[in-house]
């Protein structure tokens, strides 16, 4: 796996194709030294003015590369959160 520090700003797509966003930031576990989750924000639409972020496991991760990193169908359901912590609803 490549290091976490070159992933920031990676877009991020579902095997299908789906534009899911960007990788913002990366939640390190402190003593195992292994990401836990990377957080990607969603792209803003008229309708809804914050960002929305999804919180991505490295399970659900098909394919990492310099220019993407795919995960796997459904992956936008399993968790989002608002930057203020607070969940969010799922994406239609």
């Amino acid at each position: 796996m490549m290091p976490s520090l070159t992933c920031y700003n990676l877009s991020v797509y579902t095997k299908s194709g789906r534009y899911l966003g960007r990788v913002v930031d990366v939640e390190i576990e402190a003593s195992s030294q292994q990401v836990l989750f990377y957080h990607v924000a969603t792209a803003i639409s008229l309708s809804n003015l914050w960002r929305r972020r999804l919180l991505i496991s490295p399970k659900q991760i098909l394919s990492f590369s310099r220019r993407a990193l795919i995960v796997e169908d459904g992956t936008v359901n399993d968790r989002l959160v608002s930057p203020s912590g607070l969940a969010a609803e799922p994406l239609p």
